[in-house]
């Protein structure tokens, strides 16, 4: 009895110390923010100095956050994500089995394997498994892209519809402070100057001007030099490796990220065109749709000319939003910008 309640003021002690130096973890390196929070559950039958020892292994290994915990029934070691990228936050629950190895999933480390641990945190945090790797999209370091990634944050305050990209352009250029150039080969097709067929004002320069390029088979691609100077190209998209996204996935639920989808609403709609059932319903929701037209395009689907149907009644937003694209063979999917803000991305089923 007396050794059992040992074992569990030492553990609450050790939980203690954990809970005040997790405060600290977040200053372990000064030039990255750790993202990775790790919440470790003991297993029943580890020794008693285990988690102590654990602890002095884990305290120097750049996390946002360590905590210490019993592992409850159906507990098991567990990744998760949350956030955007530029807010992404990974959440780890490990395992300290009896045998003292901390499980986590795909991985075992002993305490001898500190080293390895810090390489594994890096790699969540680069978005792969692959901890070795030290390039990233763009050919860039982590650190680069999310230096990129904040660049390409403010919002476009220009209104877009109807604009000629140029305007656009000039605009991104002037807002994010960072030159673009235009690929050799592909200055033939920017020189009609085109007009942009989206209304992107609120939306993330980064994510409002690939999108306004996509239609044209154009894409961005960031680079750095030697100094680490940021520029962005604009390129092929044909031959492009790699291309900025239109929005980054994102792991929320849709209630989360746009909570005013399940708000319920009278609704009729009879043979409208699609293109101005969507500008309703993105008016109401107060949240940009982006239209992958080039898709459309391949699939040759119209908004203008699809007319769709919905019956009288109360109902969700996103119910009538899903039943009018699935008339027109579209689906939509909830991203966010550079920024973290939602938009809607209407692409071909």
């Amino acid at each position: 009895m007396k050794r059992r309640a040992l074992q569990r003021l030492l553990l609450k002690t050790t939980y203690g110390i954990l809970c005040v130096l997790s405060m600290g973890c977040s200053t372990a390196i000064a030039t990255e923010v750790p993202r990775v929070y790790l919440e470790v559950l003991t297993a029943k039958g580890v020794a008693i100095d285990v988690p102590q020892r654990w602890l002095r292994t884990l305290q120097d290994v750049p996390l946002a956050s360590l905590r210490m915990r019993q592992q409850r029934r159906g507990e098991q070691a567990d990744i998760r994500e949350e956030g955007g990228p530029a807010s992404k936050r990974i959440y780890v629950q490990g395992l300290l089995r009896a045998d003292g190895v901390l499980q986590v999933p795909g991985q075992n480390f002993r305490m001898s394997d500190r080293r390895r641990i810090e390489q594994w945190i890096k790699g969540l945090e680069a978005g792969n498994s692959d901890s070795d790797r030290s390039q990233q999209l763009f050919g860039m370091s982590l650190p680069q892209l999310e230096t990129a990634i904040r660049r390409l944050s403010p919002t476009i305050r220009i209104s877009t519809k109807g604009e000629k990209l140029k305007t656009l352009v000039d605009h991104v250029q002037t807002a994010t402070g960072i030159p673009i150039k235009v690929a050799a080969g592909v200055s033939t097709i920017t020189r009609g100057d085109p007009m942009i067929r989206d209304e992107l004002s609120g939306v993330s320069c980064g994510t409002g001007l690939a999108a306004a390029l996509r239609p044209l088979n154009l894409a961005l691609a960031p680079s750095t030099d030697g100094s680490g100077s940021l520029t962005l190209n604009i390129i092929n998209a044909r031959t492009a490796k790699e291309q900025w996204p239109v929005g980054w996935e994102t792991n929320a639920p849709d209630r989360d990220a746009i909570p005013k989808l399940f708000e319920k609403l009278p609704v009729e709609i009879v043979d409208t065109p699609l293109a101005d059932v969507l500008n309703v319903l993105q008016t109401r929701l107060k949240v940009p749709f982006l239209i992958d037209h080039r898709s459309l395009n391949a699939a040759r689907i119209s908004l203008s000319e699809t007319k769709v149907q919905f019956p009288a009644k109360q109902t969700f937003y996103k119910r009538v939003l899903d039943r009018v694209l699935f008339q027109a063979r579209l689906k939509m999917r909830i991203k966010l910008d550079e920024a973290d803000r939602p938009i809607v991305w209407v692409t071909p089923s």
